[in-house]
């Protein structure tokens, strides 16, 4: 029995001029992956010397900090992607580089850009940050991204396929213990959830954990990538970042609940977010 409404995504132009427009995107973009791989190598490099410094001051790190790499790389990224039609795309990067101001937002579609998303990992010799970049018509998520240079991994995900680009890495888990029933969250108001779906998780034996108490290595979404975990929950997630695991949910079919607002783009004290939540599951309940 559905609890509540599910997020549900539909493609607003499956024949047509809408379709053969985004399908033209997303083969752009999986063209433009090298460049990805070339900044991604660029942050490897800058890691010694990018200077790093606060551009939000919500008191927490992970999401305060910046370096010189982070705007090196979106610079890169963008540079090359304004050479191509996706120069038309509205875009929602989360750096103030020059680049930004080429792309015209006239085709309807939104382009998505976090160009190290964990840089408090990147800071401190973790393994586990990437480069994330999106493609969405405002209501779907067309096309994801996810690159982690120091692994040699990739994730693309689109609508109908989730491939993989390397040899899956693992997650060094703090502890020993059964993860399968964990679900990881970074930041989220577990009282927003619906008491009867919290009733059903607790009944079948799962169990919520900050991200810091599971690993030092990892963010939330990569534990879930990569089956280490038996779900994922966020509230607010972030434009640049957060809908990753619910585009990965649909694609391959999980368990997924939500009431996330796809519609708009709110700002916060640390950028730009949508409104809601969503629960990932690796398992049906």
């Amino acid at each position: 029995m559905r609890l509540f409404p599910h997020t549900t995504f539909t493609h607003p132009g499956t024949t047509g001029i809408i379709r053969a427009m985004t399908d033209k995107y997303i083969e752009i973009l999986i063209e433009l992956e090298s460049v990805i791989e070339k900044a991604g190598k660029l942050a490897i490099d800058m890691r010694s010397t990018a200077k790093s410094h606060n551009k939000y001051q919500t008191g927490e790190y992970m999401i305060d900090v910046v370096t010189e790499a982070d705007l090196a790389v979106q610079e890169l990224i963008l540079s090359e992607i304004a050479k191509t039609e996706l120069v038309n795309c509205h875009l929602v990067a989360e750096e103030k580089t020059d680049s930004i101001s080429k792309f015209t937002g006239i085709n309807g579609l939104t382009l998505t850009l976090d160009p190290i998303d964990g840089t408090f990992l990147y800071t401190s010799d973790g393994i586990f940050w990437s480069i994330i970049i999106c493609l969405y018509d405002g209501e779907t998520p067309l096309y994801t991204l996810i690159h982690y240079p120091v692994v040699g991994w990739s994730r693309r995900i689109t609508q109908n396929e989730v491939t993989d680009i390397g040899e899956l890495p693992r997650v060094k888990m703090l502890g020993d213990r059964d993860y399968s029933k964990v679900i990881t969250r970074t930041y989220g108001d577990l009282s927003k959830l619906p008491e009867e779906l919290t009733a059903e998780l607790k009944q079948k034996g799962y169990v919520f954990m900050d991200r810091a108490d599971l690993t030092e290595e990892s963010g939330s979404t990569t534990m879930l990538f990569l089956n280490q975990v038996g779900g994922f929950f966020i509230e607010k997630p972030g434009a640049y970042d957060g809908l990753s695991a619910l585009s990965y949910a649909k694609t391959k079919g999980l368990t997924y609940y939500s009431d996330i607002d796809l519609s708009k783009i709110l700002e916060g004290d640390h950028g730009p977010y949508y409104d809601g939540w969503y629960l990932v599951l690796n398992s049906p309940l």
